[in-house]
């Protein structure tokens, strides 16, 4: 968390023409605090050893907004409103970015390929040979394996509460079918899912190595 201190927060405030009263600006602050308006203030060293308090930085974007906000004439219940509306929708921004870092850091390179390969996407694929000690370029993804032939189906579907497997219905399904699977959230108590069984023409299973607390809902590519 970037910090800045109190004595610069204010130099700063009044660079950007915010009102912060007529009295003690450091009394404003507190006041906001106490309200709920603005984040609250941590004490810590300056750069001279000086203990004194320190605010998030982003308390210059929550005053700046109070500021418009009063500026519209909002009456301060309506302030408040709107300060936790727009908090409400930050949390809602950096749960889902949280949520996307860890899909992406589960991401195999393999599973990122397929995904890759399943949208017919034409890109520069760069690899490193970890023997020879050198990166390995490949302009054209059906360069890697000449007979993949794009033709996909999607769906969705779920493995219900207390199974461990469910079966999709797709007559297209070969021997040779890659299928990609991917959970919406949490297969709870399992650990791993795996496509268990293809049988030709009629579909297959998805199988988790435990039976799921909840419907376990996936999404499903299969390329033929």
């Amino acid at each position: 968390m970037n910090l800045i201190n109190v004595k610069d927060l204010i130099i700063e405030l009044k660079k950007r023409n915010i009102d912060l009263g007529k009295g003690n600006p450091y009394n404003r602050l507190r006041y906001f605090t106490k309200i709920g308006w603005i984040d609250h203030m941590v004490r810590k060293k300056d750069t001279t050893g000086v203990v004194i308090g320190h605010f998030p930085v982003e308390v210059i974007e929550q005053i700046e907004f109070i500021e418009d906000l009063k500026k519209q004439n909002k009456s301060n219940e309506e302030i408040t409103k709107l300060i936790k509306q727009k908090k409400t929708i930050s949390t809602k921004k950096e749960n889902a970015y949280s949520d996307l870092k860890i899909l992406i850091s589960k991401i195999s390179i393999t599973h990122l390929l397929l995904i890759l390969i399943a949208s017919g996407s034409i890109f520069e694929l760069i690899n490193y040979d970890s023997r020879n000690e050198k990166l390995i370029t490949t302009t054209n993804i059906n360069q890697l394996n000449p007979t993949i032939n794009q033709t996909n189906e999607t769906g969705f579907n779920f493995i219900p509460s207390g199974k461990n497997r469910t079966f999709i219905n797709n007559k297209k399904i070969t021997k040779n079918s890659i299928i990609i699977v991917n959970f919406e959230g949490a297969i709870a108590p399992a650990t791993n899912y795996f496509i268990s069984e293809k049988i030709e023409n009629e579909g297959f299973f998805v199988t988790t190595n435990l039976p799921v607390n909840t419907d376990a809902k996936f999404s499903w590519v299969i390329i033929n």
